[in-house]
């Protein structure tokens, strides 16, 4: 789990710095988008079953 969060923060910063004017949640709520996307991307892979 600290791995997806981890990646989440990564994503999130990244994503500011690469559209820094895009987004009225500033670096925060770009971070913690991100963590929560991978946080369900994570629990997602590990729970849905492969097609």
């Amino acid at each position: 789990m600290a791995s997806w969060i981890t990646l989440g923060l990564l994503a999130g910063t990244l994503a500011k710095l690469l559209l820094p004017d895009r987004g009225p949640g500033g670096v925060v709520g770009t971070t913690v988008t991100g963590i929560l996307g991978a946080l369900l991307g994570g629990w997602m892979s590990e729970t849905l079953p492969p097609r």
